[in-house]
């Protein structure tokens, strides 16, 4: 079963120039880039569902090939033929991710922790988590963070000439980790 056309090639895309207003360049299939009069180009995917049209953000180009424009378009596609609507189902994806990344659980297991700390350690806890570590994973998925980037984040701290405070940002993050662990988030913890 073929969805596309394939109407558009690569040279065609990458010299496509901005103009006054929006155009787009069809490739057949729902599949479209659109030129933005900042010069910007993005895949998008027009189908419709429950009776209504809608349009899926695939990705910015080149950054999202032709090819994988074409791949991701196929695969909303199928979800659209089963009854899914692909742009609600890719909230709900990265939401789940959210859910699940670093700093969202270390700020569950926080709130958990504070009827059983002093203020002065939650604090200090939060604190260390926030400046040292957060910028460097807090967004990532705890199941996909690996050992050197725990690493990385204690010889900074380490480098501060803060032997003490990289000490205890191992610690912290290690039980965050222990935390993710036991509720499912991850199947291992990588501090240890």
């Amino acid at each position: 079963m073929s969805y596309q056309t394939n109407k558009l090639n690569d040279p065609e895309c990458r010299s496509a120039k901005p103009k006054d207003k929006l155009y787009r360049l069809r490739d057949g299939g729902g599949l479209s880039l659109d030129i933005l009069t900042s010069g910007s180009k993005v895949w998008r995917y027009g189908y419709r569902i429950h009776g209504k049209q809608k349009t899926y953000t695939i990705g910015s180009y080149p950054d999202t090939s032709l090819s994988q424009a074409r791949t991701s378009r196929n695969e909303a596609k199928k979800l659209v033929s089963l009854g899914i609507d692909p742009s609600q189902q890719k909230k709900i994806e990265k939401r789940q991710i959210n859910e699940n990344s670093f700093q969202a659980i270390a700020e569950t297991y926080l709130e958990q922790q504070k009827s059983e700390w002093t203020t002065g350690y939650h604090t200090k806890y939060e604190s260390y988590l926030v400046r040292d570590v957060y910028p460097i994973i807090g967004s990532r998925v705890v199941s996909e963070i690996e050992a050197p980037e725990i690493i990385t984040i204690i010889q900074a701290v380490a480098s501060r000439g803060a032997i003490d405070a990289a000490k205890r940002v191992k610690g912290f993050v290690q039980q965050v980790f222990d935390y993710a662990l036991t509720h499912g988030k991850c199947t291992r913890n990588p501090v240890k």
